[in-house]
Parts: structure tokens; C-alpha cells; sequence
């Protein structure tokens, strides 16, 4: 999307998770593994990072890690603004591929 900023955590040397085509892009495609994003606060993104995700216990629906299809939704309403630059704003969502398989 127009004015985010993309970073490569994690990779599989096949990419079997981007299907056939095996390119990257910002939505799904007939044999992807599904787009999904999970906003997150600039305190918790280098535990995600580095440890992955951990389901939370204190979630609105029960125990789980949430995502969902829709950047503009978990943009506005799960990700906290901060300031990292003097007069910047930045917002963290990270684009995750879910595998079907293991849902």
C-alpha cells in the first residue's frame, strides 16, 4: 500500500507460501497461502520478532494470536502510533501467510 513500508523477517527458500508464481505482493492468489496482518505496538514487535507469536491469554474471544484480511481495519484499530522520528508517526501491522494446513 501507498506509504507503507515493507521488511522481509522471515523467508522459505522454496516460497511455497507464494504459490506458483513465486513473486511477492500484497494480497492473495489462487494457491497462496492467504494474506492476513496483525497490528502490534513498537513494545511488543521485537518479542514477535524474535520469538514469534505467542497466543495472549487476555483476548476479547479466548486465547489466540488475531489476524485478519483487512489492513485498513487492523491499522486503525490494533496498531498504536509512536514517534520515532521528530515530527514522524509510524504505525507497525505485520503481513503474515497463513498456512491453510495448519489451521
Amino acid at each position: 500500500p501507498n506509504k507503507w513500508m515493507r521488511y522481509l523477517l522471515k523467508d522459505w527458500c522454496d516460497r511455497q507460501w507464494l504459490g506458483p508464481k513465486k513473486y511477492a505482493r500484497n494480497h492473495s492468489a489462487h494457491f497462496d497461502w492467504p494474506v492476513s496482518y496483525h497490528g502490534t505496538t513498537i513494545d511488543n514487535v521485537r518479542g514477535i520478532i524474535h520469538k514469534g507469536f505467542k497466543a495472549g491469554e487476555n483476548n476479547k474471544f479466548g486465547k489466540g494470536v488475531y489476524t485478519s484480511p483487512s489492513l485498513k481495519m487492523v491499522a486503525k484499530r490494533y496498531s498504536d502510533e509512536f514517534q520515532l522520528f521528530k515530527g514522524k508517526w509510524y504505525l507497525i501491522v505485520l503481513e503474515n501467510r497463513v498456512n491453510p494446513h495448519r489451521l
